[in-house]
This record gives structure tokens, sequence and C-alpha cells, in this order.
């Protein structure tokens, strides 16, 4: 072994397959051990030179150098090659996956082909999908044909979705007399034409604030407690579900004052409004809870499938919708006065249920073949890191110092 600078160790082989030597500095084994002994601050680790002058050395005869020289090249070699065909198959399989949901995601595709469209992609997902972000791309592609109501067939005999409305208008105006609520005001219905996608025939449009009342806490946070009733605050509103984590919690007396605007139910919308914006999810809390501030609980004036209001609210085109009403630069948030203006699409009662059905059907496949996909890649690795193990593990009888 030559000198060096402390961060250069030269290595001279005498008698020695340089290619042999190139290939043991490579192992993991050596790279682990040199990382093992590493001496110096966080910032300025270093291997000592210690070790590279008494670390053991596995020397086989220099002709079975030769032979291994070889064949890890003709090895390497394949792995290359395997690569690139994999590389191409993954390139070919990633502009099929981006052109079909490009067709379904058009804004507004030719109704003579996208029928055929939406059935092959839809029967072709575990074709489309091998990594977890194509899924993604899937699922938010499903959320999409949902909003637009392009996911299902309409039927003609459904109640139409002005009818529905008509009752929950009457719903809400039932409830400001009955209860004096203040915050219960009238307001216009939604324009339609403010949509970023036509309405398909028999659907409708109406905004926020007619759909429900608002329970929010603005700018305002309780005090918190080690334990206690349970706090929910934006953390733990999660794209499509209510995640308990990180548990926050105040003290029951502190619940019984600040919970005065009204108690959130089992099925209401929560919905965030900064850090993060736009997150929504239904409220499946049996237990009494607090709501902190950046959190609104919507509460449904009359019978309606929030289930499906929160997919069509997860949609990239709600979500877009959403936030060209929100403010600021590095941390985008909505106020509640903007947000209650914004419409949203309502199809009739029956069909809500039928996309409900068909987008839960569709997310349980896409979780499916996630899984499937995680466990295929950690199959593979296990197998490799076995073989090799197998293939690279020392052996002390041929290992001597150099």
């Amino acid at each position: 072994m030559g000198s060096g600078t402390t961060e250069l160790h030269i290595v001279r082989p005498l008698l020695v397959n340089a290619d042999y030597i190139i290939i043991f500095l490579k192992s993991p084994q050596f790279i682990q051990n040199g990382i093992d002994k590493m001496t110096g601050t966080a910032g300025q680790k270093r291997v000592p030179t210690e070790y590279f002058a008494t670390a053991p050395f596995p020397l086989p005869p220099l002709a079975e150098q030769h032979r291994i020289v070889a064949m890890v090249d003709e090895l390497m070699r394949i792995c290359d090659q395997l690569e690139a065909a994999q590389t191409k198959h993954e390139t070919t399989r990633n502009r099929l996956t981006a052109a079909c949901l490009a067709r379904l995601n058009a804004p507004d595709p030719d109704p003579t082909t996208f029928k055929n469209h939406a059935t092959f992609a839809l029967e072709c997902l575990t074709s489309l999908s091998a990594r977890p972000d194509q899924l993604n791309a899937i699922r938010q592609t499903i959320l999409n044909l949902a909003v637009r109501g392009k996911l299902i067939a309409p039927d003609p005999s459904d109640e139409p979705a002005s009818d529905l409305l008509a009752h929950i208008r009457t719903a809400k105006a039932k409830r400001r007399y009955e209860t004096g609520d203040a915050r219960i005001k009238t307001a216009p219905d939604a324009d339609a034409e403010s949509l970023p996608f036509p309405l398909p025939s028999g659907w409708c449009a109406q905004s926020f604030e007619n759909l429900f009342l608002f329970i929010d806490y603005r700018g305002k946070t309780p005090r918190k407690t080690d334990d206690g009733v349970a706090l929910i605050t934006a953390k733990n509103v999660r794209m499509g579900r209510l995640n308990r984590e990180p548990r926050e919690y105040v003290s029951e007396s502190t619940y019984n004052a600040w919970m005065t605007r009204g108690l959130p139910m089992n099925g209401d919308l929560f919905f965030t409004t900064e850090a993060p914006l736009g997150n929504v999810c239904l409220n499946d809390m049996d237990e009494p809870f607090a709501l902190a501030q950046r959190v609104i609980c919507m509460h449904p004036y009359a019978d309606i499938n929030t289930r499906f209001l929160m997919y069509e609210l997860m949609s990239d085109p709600m979500q877009r919708l959403i936030e060209e009403h929100a403010t600021g630069l590095t941390a985008k948030g909505i106020k509640a006065a903007k947000l209650k203006p914004i419409p949203i699409p309502i199809p009739p009662l029956a069909q809500q249920h039928r996309i409900v059905a068909k987008v839960d059907e569709l997310l349980a496949i896409c979780n499916q073949l996630e899984d499937s996909l995680n466990a295929s890649t950690d199959t593979r690795r296990r197998l490799l890191d076995t073989v090799l193990h197998g293939a690279l593990k020392p052996h002390a009888e041929s290992e001597v110092a150099v």
C-alpha cells in the first residue's frame, strides 16, 4: 500500500490481479466493515489507514483471480443487458399508461371513443401499473371520472338531482327557523358554469354553503393537556382518512367551554383550510372530541352521500378549483367566506351511492395491486440478498492478511 492524503489511500498490487482487488474493495463486506471502523466527527468521518493495511484479504491463486474477474465481468454484462431491457420495457409501459390516463382526464373527451378508453384502462389496471406513483395516478383518474359522471352509466329512473337539492333547501330553511342559528343564511344557488367541466345530464351544482352547516374554530387553539378529551387538528385530517396520530388532548372543562358552535356527527366531512390546504375526510369517531383551528366540520343539512362528496373534493378538478380561491404564497389557505360559494357537482342520490360503490371497488383493487407490488419487491430483494450473501460470504480458510 502506498501513501496518500487523509482522504486518499493508494493500493499498489504486487503479484495480484488489480481488477480482483477492485472487486474486493467494492464488496459490501469490505465497505460495511470500513464504515464500522470510521473515526472523526459527524461531518468529517474517515476510514483509518490501519484498516486498509491490516484488513483480511481473501486471496485465491492468481489463475483463479483471473477466472473470478472474467466471471464477474460476464455477470455484470448480463446485468447491464437486463437493466437495459427492463428500462425499455418500463419506458414503453410508462408511455402507454400516460397516454391512456391522459385520454381519460381530457377536459372534453370524444364521447365516441371515451367509453372504449375507459373500459380498456379499468380492465387493464394490473398491466398499466408497476410502480406506486403509477397507482396514485390511476387512483386520481378514478376520482376524476367519478366527479365528472363518467365512471358509471346513468339510470333514467333515478330521482333527479334538482329534487334532492330542493329537499336540502327546505331542510336548511327549517333548521334556521327552528334553531335561530345566525350562521345559516340565505345564499344564492351555485353557478355551474364556474365548474371546470360540464355537468352530466340530470346533475346539478350547489355551493358548500347551501349543502353544509360549517362548524369551525378559526384563529384559536385550545390549551392542550397530556390526556383527556381528544383534539382533532389539521395534522389528523389526511386525504381520504382521519388519522389519530399525532394524539393531542384537552381537558374536559376546556372541551365543554370550547365546543359551543356545534358537535360534529359521524359521517360529517372534515376539511383543512391551510397547512395543508384541501385535505378532506369523513368523521368516523364515536367518542367526544374537540376541533382545533384550520379544520372545518361540514354537517349536511339533509340526507346526502358524504362519502361521494369526499371523493369529489379529493379529485384534481375540485382541488384546483379550491386552490384558485385560496390566498397566500408559501402556505396557501382559504377563508370560509371564499369556500362557501364554490360549486360542487351533485348527481341524483341513487347515483351517488352507485358511484361510491364503484370507486370503493376500484380503489380496493389499487390497494391490492400496491400490496402485491411491495410484496414482490420485498421478495425479490430478499432473494437477491440471500444469493449474494451465500456467494460473497468470506471463507476464513481463504483469507490471509496483506
